[in-house]
């Protein structure tokens, strides 16, 4: 995307840079969310057992299909120059349902004691726009701490 490539432009031969490449994962499906629970405290140990195993390869699986896609924009900031080693690769899902997007974003940017958030903003259609919008007015409130980059394209 062009904000890969315009954070690789920029953080190109710094090497006291430390990137982190986030990707949310989709919300866990409402099959996965409870298991509707038993009586039977044994039985109820198993559902939670079983439930605990089919979101953690739900987790993977998902973790498996953004793999390439982040690996990609590993290899363009590499090809770029920027330092393997100072890029950190992250994905995660959204373990507390109340946590908007630009929230997580701050939670793993400072988590990763990053200092920018770069995102990108495509012109689309409204919906698009007010979505976007809203994850930026978020991060502005939510993160003033932290630089941001809005990248349009």
């Amino acid at each position: 995307s062009n904000t890969i490539d315009y954070v690789g432009r920029i953080a190109a031969g710094h090497e006291d840079l430390h990137l982190c490449l986030y990707c949310r994962l989709p919300a866990l499906p409402p099959a996965l969310r409870e298991h509707g629970g038993s009586e039977d405290p044994s039985r109820e140990r198993e559902l939670g057992l079983m439930l605990s195993t089919q979101v953690n390869q739900w987790v993977s699986e998902r973790r498996d299909e953004l793999r390439p896609i982040l690996e990609g924009a590993r290899a363009r900031l590499v090809s770029a120059g920027v330092s393997e080693t100072a890029i950190e690769v992250e994905s995660s899902w959204d373990a507390s349902p109340g946590e908007s997007l630009a929230e997580a974003l701050i939670r793993v940017a400072r988590a990763s004691g990053c200092h920018t958030i770069a995102v990108s903003r495509q012109h689309g259609s409204i919906l698009s726009e007010l979505v976007h919008r809203h994850t930026g007015d978020a991060l502005v409130n939510f993160g003033s701490d932290l630089a941001l980059w809005i990248v349009e394209y």
